[in-house]
């Protein structure tokens, strides 16, 4: 089985490694070169996956996880010396422990099925950083307006906006 995996990746990683990468480094730097290219494969991806029905959510959820997948094999490729060989083992590798092991749609499945929970959870944290930020300001005006009276200035100065 993993020979099967390892043929297909190496068949991907020869266009995507050792033709396209090279060149788009030239122009664009690494991490931008990955991006680009973590891009175009998900494009080349998409109507394979709408096609066996997988919702929009999990495929939007697949290709932050696909484009974050090349950025690691360009980083990959880069560190051994551009082998080709090297990214389509880990590249093999990968796809054979997340497909028997079924990870890659489990977790796209709890992400896109608890997605709703997933924005409650970010707003309450905004919320709880808010507060938070506004108890740091009063806490921070407070010692000034003791320092001040300690130093025999009542007189509150403003506090400077700090960014976040």
């Amino acid at each position: 089985m993993f020979l099967a995996f390892f043929i297909g990746a190496l068949g991907e990683e020869l266009g995507w490694s050792g033709y396209v990468i090279d060149p788009m480094q030239i122009r664009w730097n690494a991490l931008q070169a990955s991006l680009i290219l973590g891009l175009v494969g998900v494009v080349w991806q998409v109507v394979p996956l709408l096609l066996i029905n997988r919702s929009p959510t999990w495929i939007a959820w697949w290709c932050l996880y696909a484009v974050a997948i090349r950025m690691l094999i360009v980083w990959l490729y880069n560190s051994t010396g551009k082998s080709v060989f090297a990214v389509a083992l880990f590249h093999a590798t990968l796809n054979l422990t997340l497909r028997l092991g079924g990870l890659v749609d489990l977790c796209l499945s709890l992400f896109a099925s608890h997605w709703q929970d997933v924005q409650h959870v970010h707003v309450v944290q905004l919320a709880i950083a808010d507060v938070d930020e506004c108890g740091d300001r009063a806490a921070q005006v407070q010692q000034r307006v003791q320092l001040d009276r300690g130093l025999g200035r009542a007189k509150r100065r403003p506090v400077e906006k700090t960014e976040v």
